[in-house]
């Protein structure tokens, strides 16, 4: 961070909190594409996952904009797909099943 703000580099991958810090400071930031966070459950073998209703009620239950706003500084986006909308394979159609408790 002090080389970048130095002017001695004109990028620098920085970790999450440092690059909340430099968005917060008005350096442009530039988001790469990363890896999905998801859970995955045993739904062949559970009494309980093998129950699609009680999968969704698990994502109904995780308000995935706080955690994205919250603890993610506002650096991440909430995903309702196992891919990102960024993907090719992502379908737009698909509804989003959000935080509803």
């Amino acid at each position: 961070m002090l080389t970048l703000k130095a002017g001695q580099a004109h990028a620098i991958y920085a970790a999450q909190e440092a690059a909340a810090q430099l968005r917060d400071q008005g350096y442009p930031l530039q988001l790469a594409p990363g890896t999905v966070w998801s859970m995955n459950f045993d739904t062949k073998n559970s009494p309980y996952f093998s129950k699609r209703q009680v999968r969704e009620a698990i994502e109904y239950a995780i308000d995935k904009e706080a955690i994205c706003s919250g603890p993610g500084q506002g650096l991440y986006k909430p995903v309702y797909q196992i891919i990102s909308s960024d993907h090719p394979a992502y379908n737009p159609a698909c509804p989003p099943r959000k935080y509803d408790l």
